[in-house]
């Protein structure tokens, strides 16, 4: 299980997150700690999430990478990328329902 807290004012936010993943639809493959889930945007805030792992991993990368953003550009990246890995690995299609990624901006 993992898990992800935010807090967001006028002023700034919080965004925690715990540090395990999980190999496998319910961990027989094993597990990790210590791994880094929240990921600095640079000049924009943070971003993290639950669920599908490399999901997250790979969307959280192409969302550091853009230059100049709004939230529909950030909505876009989502739904593509979003569509890619569920083709890319349909063996995980309830899990992709289940998989919320949070972020945090200025």
């Amino acid at each position: 299980m993992s898990v992800v807290i935010g807090y967001v004012s006028d002023y700034f936010s919080i965004v925690m997150t715990d540090t395990r993943i999980t190999y496998g639809k319910n961990a027989e493959m094993g597990w990790e700690d210590n791994v880094e889930k929240l990921v600095s945007i640079p000049n924009m805030g943070w971003a993290t999430g639950v669920g599908v792992f490399d999901f997250i991993h790979n969307f959280n990368r192409k969302l550091a990478k853009l230059k100049n953003t709004t939230t529909r550009i950030i909505e876009d990246l989502f739904e593509k990328t979003l569509e890619y890995e569920k083709n890319n690995n349909e063996y995980l299609k309830a899990q992709f329902d289940s998989t919320v990624i949070t972020c945090s901006w200025v």
